[in-house]
């Protein structure tokens, strides 16, 4: 009985070609030997489905679909940690962030509601007053995941420590930054219309 070959979407389903990856991307993929030095200092991998070195391994297989799905790319804290432990200096983190823009283009959503919820509300918050207000940013986040009183004697504390301010902080240039996000909006719009 002769064995029939079996097509590369059967046996990898999402497979991309890596070079294709790697050009949306940025950064030369192939110069990570898997030294797990990324890994090893990352402080969010222990909340993470997929290790920053399984990740980098996986684009290079072209396995992009399953990278966008797992909610490592939403834990991510760009810390820059694993880009400066680098040995081949690829910018991991920046990585992230592109494979986060690549998920919201795709339509892909983080496995985790509270993940997205955070997300959604650092966003606005940025937007709003042009940096992060951690007071606001929090309180919204824990409205939305009906959390309002778990991290109260914590949020009490950072704030008669002067670490969360009651009033934000609005940076100069918020209308540019506004711009921004309206840009990406309509090239997002743009990117699902084509």
């Amino acid at each position: 009985m002769e064995k029939e070959d079996a097509s590369v979407e059967e046996i990898s389903p999402g497979l991309e070609a890596a070079s294709e990856v790697q050009e949306r991307l940025g950064g030369d993929l192939t110069a990570c030997f898997q030294c797990l030095k990324c890994t090893s200092g990352c402080p969010m991998a222990d909340h993470m489905d997929l290790m920053p070195a399984e990740i980098i391994r996986l684009l290079q297989l072209g396995q992009i679909h399953r990278v966008l799905e797992s909610d490592s790319i939403w834990l991510c804290a760009g810390c820059l940690t694993c880009s400066t432990r680098c040995p081949n200096e690829i910018d991991i983190a920046h990585i992230m962030d592109k494979l986060r823009q690549e998920a919201v283009a795709r339509g892909i959503k983080p496995g985790n509601e509270k993940i997205a919820s955070f997300h959604k509300a650092f966003l606005k918050s940025v937007k709003r007053h042009g940096r992060s207000f951690e007071s606001g940013l929090l309180a919204a986040y824990a409205i939305k995941n009906g959390e309002l009183m778990k991290n109260m004697g914590l949020g009490m504390t950072m704030f008669f420590k002067g670490k969360m301010p009651i009033i934000p902080k609005n940076v100069s240039g918020r209308k540019a930054i506004r711009k921004m996000f309206e840009n990406y909006q309509r090239k997002l719009a743009e990117k699902k219309g084509s």
